[in-house]
């Protein structure tokens, strides 16, 4: 079995209050390296009221005997936890993923980072006039999305814009050395001149370890 680092979640909901709003569908993408390796994804029956979200083309008829969130949730701890979590704006996934977790009865998913590709691609496009919404992004880096504001390409593409923001941070010159920023899960440029020593040996670790994957 191929070991999965690094899964893409996508979350649609009734609304945008994890206390009292639920999941209507939840996808997950997993891949290593540059390569995608499975996905899975289900609708969900929220077990409260559900008239339309205004966002997603999901209707109250398409949750009719699908899973709750409870029949699944084993299932989503199990490819979440452990492993890189890529999403855009992947605080609120997780933040609804957990809110789930709980009324279902488990504990909180244990990711091993989460990365959010909105903060990276405003770190990759500083000063960026130009919307950074999934969708317009994606277009922004030539990866389509046919279906936005479904769980399943929501989730590919964002797993799509993180692998191809990767390799443009991983080709900048040398003198924009790249660095992780630990506590925020996502990458950041800074001048060679304002990075300290141990930061200059980490850059340049990071640089070595995705020229090997390209």
């Amino acid at each position: 079995m191929v070991k999965v680092e690094f899964v893409a979640v996508d979350v649609e909901t009734t609304g945008f209050d994890p206390k009292k709003d639920r999941i209507i569908e939840i996808a997950i993408v997993e891949f290593n390296g540059d390569t995608i390796i499975g996905d899975w994804s289900t609708l969900i029956n929220p077990e409260v009221p559900f008239h339309g979200n205004g966002v997603s083309d999901i209707e109250p008829s398409h949750l009719t005997g699908k899973p709750t969130f409870a029949d699944v949730a084993e299932t989503v701890r199990d490819r979440l936890n452990g492993r890189t979590v890529v999403g855009h704006r992947v605080s609120f996934d997780i933040g609804f993923i957990n809110a789930e977790m709980t009324k279902a009865g488990y504990p909180s998913v244990q990711p091993a980072k989460e990365v959010d590709t909105l903060k990276l691609a405003r770190n990759l496009f500083p000063g960026s006039q130009q919307s950074l919404k999934l969708n317009d992004l994606a277009a922004r880096l030539g990866i389509p999305n046919p279906e936005a504001h479904r769980a399943g390409p929501d989730a590919d593409t964002a797993a799509r814009c993180y692998l191809a923001m990767r390799q443009q941070l991983a080709k900048r010159p040398s003198g924009d050395w790249i660095v992780e920023d630990l506590k925020g899960g996502v990458w950041v440029r800074r001048p060679a001149q304002d990075i300290k020593p141990f930061e200059a040996e980490m850059a340049r670790q990071i640089r070595e370890y995705y020229a090997k994957m390209q």
